[in-house]
């Protein structure tokens, strides 16, 4: 495609500083849209749109899908489960940021995981009420030296987690569906396929879930699999709510079957004001933010996200193509 692109930046997190920086792109005319109920403004004159996961909604594939002009659609999320969810015209370029957030996200999964075997949690109520509590906090504080930390979805966030529990030697194990390049293999102690989850399970001092969201790993983790988990482990979710049975969460959570969760994600955000999350005490609860802080990884989305403008312009192969 040759010619004057006119291109929609309508993202949550990444809108202002990528407008700025493809703004100075020749060929490109970068049209700022701050939420999704401005799209019906622009759409009619969009030959691109870049939008994050969390700002396709359904009235935003609708538009998508009465928009003549439009040509190519980029996620600059790593996840894309609602172009699944509400679909895309066949005829559209597809394509997604993968990588370029998943240090940050795996700094989160490990910061949660912390906070939670360090009893931070506590350590904040016991400030508010003045509490120094020295010999119960020696009782109940934990590490991860030497624990099994399972992380199930071993891709490039899953990696980039285990990378930064090398330092802590923790055991670290793997799941993922295929066989590991040699480099990505070496950063566990084993990688197993999902059948094996349920054995993997019950040997974990903590689960870290960075898979995607699919039909397949919808609820992936329910009654069974937390029933399977240690009363002493803990759970961390920076992948999508809907990877989790939330209800049967907050049930293994309220019975202490196990220890606690670090949730960043639900199954409906923003999470409800009277969702019991809130008021367990074992719980560290994160505004899907796991991606948020990083000046680099926004650096990368924009420099995906121009790479990729200028290989739709030239007829070439995009990168991080995504098939429905």
């Amino acid at each position: 495609m040759t010619g004057l692109l006119t291109v929609g930046v309508m993202t949550s997190q990444s809108g202002a500083p990528m407008t700025e920086a493809l703004s100075g792109t020749d060929g490109l005319l970068v049209q700022r849209i701050e939420r999704p109920s401005e799209l019906h403004r622009f759409i009619r004159d969009l030959d691109v749109l870049l939008v994050s996961n969390d700002f396709y909604q359904a009235g935003v594939a609708e538009l998508v899908r009465k928009a003549s002009r439009l040509r190519y659609l980029h996620f600059v999320s790593s996840g894309f489960d609602n172009l699944r969810l509400h679909g895309a015209p066949h005829h559209l370029a597809l394509s997604r940021g993968g990588q370029s957030h998943s240090s940050t996200v795996a700094e989160h999964a490990v910061t949660l995981l912390l906070g939670l075997v360090r009893r931070l949690p506590e350590l904040e109520r016991n400030r508010l009420a003045a509490l120094w509590d020295r010999d119960g906090l020696r009782k109940t504080l934990a590490s991860i030296e030497g624990k099994t930390v399972l992380i199930v979805g071993f891709g490039a966030i899953g990696q980039q987690v285990a990378r930064r529990l090398g330092p802590f030697d923790a055991r670290v194990v793997g799941v993922m569906r295929s066989a590991p390049e040699p480099e990505v293999a070496a950063l566990a102690e084993r990688i197993v396929q999902p059948d094996a989850l349920h054995g993997e399970l019950a040997e974990a001092d903590a689960v870290i879930l960075s898979l995607p969201l699919s039909i397949e790993t919808k609820k992936f983790i329910g009654a069974r699999e937390l029933a399977a988990m240690k009363p002493s482990a803990y759970l961390v979710n920076v992948a999508r709510g809907g990877v989790v049975d939330q209800a049967a969460l907050i049930e293994a959570l309220a019975a202490r079957s196990i220890a606690g969760a670090g949730l960043d994600v639900f199954e409906e955000e923003p999470l409800a004001p009277e969702s019991p999350l809130w008021r367990l005490d074992n719980v560290i609860l994160a505004p899907h933010v796991g991606g948020a802080g990083s000046r680099a990884g926004t650096d990368r989305v924009i420099a995906l996200a121009r790479e990729n403008l200028e290989r739709f312009r030239s007829g070439r192969e995009l990168l991080n193509r995504v098939a429905l």
